[in-house]
Parts: C-alpha cells; structure tokens; sequence
C-alpha cells in the first residue's frame, strides 16, 4: 500500500533498492548503541555515530591507559608500602601515580582534541 500512495503523489524515488523482510526489520528498529543507519553496498548497515566516535576512542584509549598504570604501580607499592623499596622503584612509584591523577584529570568530551599526559619512562 506505502508504494502505490507514492506512485499516486508521484513521489516514489528512482534509486530504490529492495530488501528483504528480515534486512528491514534489523535495521527499521533502534539503531545499537553510538550507531547510526548508514548504507554500505546499496545495503543498510549500522554506522558508528560521527558524534560519539571521537568520545568512545579516548574514553576507550583513557581506560586502556589506567589498565596499564593499575598493573605497573600494583608492585611498585608493595613494595613502598612494605618498606623493602628501591629508591628508583620509589621514584617510578610516584610516576606512575602522578601520571594516573593526570589521566584522571582529562576532559574527554574534548575529544579527539585531547592533550593526553605522558607515559612514564622507563628508569
């Protein structure tokens, strides 16, 4: 019925392409999450939203970051806390933790203009 009522207004677009039923109802419903109905190969498929890609990679890459750092400082402050640290483990100790409060610190909606802080060197 939706095609004979464009035919009839003359409206109905030259460049259709048909899908099948189980196509339309994949993508005629809510879009995932951070994605938008695009086309790839005169075939719907779903797009990530150029609005939160920027936002999704720097928050993915600030967790990545602090997965890092959680698993460098872990011995490190056994070691400070236990009293048996060297004083380069000290030092990195407090590398890393001031690198995580940086990181903390970042504004990730100001992606992708984002000045991430540096990674400790290694001593």
């Amino acid at each position: 019925m939706g095609k004979k009522n464009y035919l009839a207004s003359n409206s109905w677009p030259t460049d259709v392409v048909l899908i099948d039923n189980d196509i339309f109802t994949i993508y005629s419903g809510e879009p995932p999450l951070n994605k938008l109905r695009g086309i790839e190969n005169n075939q719907p498929c779903w797009i990530d939203s150029p609005i939160q890609a920027p936002k999704l990679k720097a928050e993915s890459e600030k967790l990545q970051r602090l997965s890092e750092i959680a698993t460098t400082i872990a011995p490190l402050q056994d070691a400070v806390e236990l009293g048996i640290a060297t004083p380069n483990e000290t030092l990195r100790y407090e590398q890393w933790r001031t690198y995580r409060v940086l990181l903390n610190r970042l504004d990730i909606s100001k992606a992708p203009d984002i000045e991430w802080p540096d990674r400790p060197a290694e001593l």
